[in-house]
């Protein structure tokens, strides 16, 4: 029989049943907010936010931190969401519609998680905003892997993890913050009808008189290139051999 008075008992782990219950309280609340949208077919309230784009979607990772805790996971503290460009494939067709940048590649170690300019609906925006948020809690290094899965699948993340789209109870809770915000502040850019910078290219003439081909054809040799080019080395006349300059 072992003697209680030779044990060294612990003591006990302090909890914050307050933050417990207000977690839980939050949950409850953004669960019941989610099955009522999802249930009336997400309608959003066609009224756009007074908040900035940047307000509008950091307000919305704090509305959905109750989720990610209710699954375990907590959302990181140093967290900045801009709406701008990603840095790769922004135009094409298969374009990066988000993107979350590790810590290490920040000066003051903050995960940037950026939502493309060509998402403006808020069930789209907000869905890829959790789809970077994921990759923020599980890391960067966890890729898309079982981790990234688990994770996207708890908070209503569904489809090719590549590409996730939103379950119907994750649209709910956007719906639900829409509702009381305002819905996204942004306006979708189409790059397909950007005006396209035209190449200026320099011309470059042949001034010498005595030149060949102004003595036959009355006109002086020319040609067009780039300033970068003519910075570089300015081109000879191919008729005289004589320096041009550009005109």
């Amino acid at each position: 029989m072992m003697d209680s008075r030779n044990l060294s008992l612990a003591p006990a782990p302090k909890v914050d049943f307050c933050k417990l219950l207000d977690n839980q309280s939050k949950m409850n609340r953004l669960h019941t907010a989610a099955l009522v949208h999802a249930g009336s077919g997400n309608k959003l309230p066609g009224r756009r936010s007074e908040l900035t784009r940047e307000q509008w979607l950091l307000g919305l990772v704090e509305y959905l931190a109750p989720l990610f805790n209710h699954h375990g996971y907590s959302i990181p503290a140093n967290i900045r969401v801009s709406c701008s460009l990603p840095s790769g494939r922004a135009f094409s067709n298969n374009r990066t519609i988000g993107e979350c940048w590790a810590t290490e590649a920040s000066a003051d170690q903050t995960h940037e998680i950026m939502v493309s300019h060509t998402v403006a609906n808020s069930l789209r925006a907000g869905g890829v905003l959790v789809h970077e948020v994921c990759h923020a809690v599980a890391g960067i290094k966890a890729g898309h892997g079982k981790l990234f899965r688990r994770l996207a699948i708890a908070v209503g993340l569904e489809g090719k993890m590549t590409a996730t789209g939103e379950t119907d109870y994750l649209n709910g809770m956007i719906c639900s913050y829409a509702w009381e915000v305002g819905e996204y502040p942004h306006a979708k850019l189409d790059y397909s009808k950007r005006k396209k910078q035209p190449t200026r290219l320099l011309k470059a003439v042949c001034n010498n008189l005595d030149c060949d081909f102004f003595a036959e054809l009355g006109k002086t040799y020319s040609v067009r290139l780039s300033s970068q080019v003519f910075d570089y080395a300015a081109p000879r006349c191919g008729s005289c051999g004589s320096e041009m300059e550009a005109e």
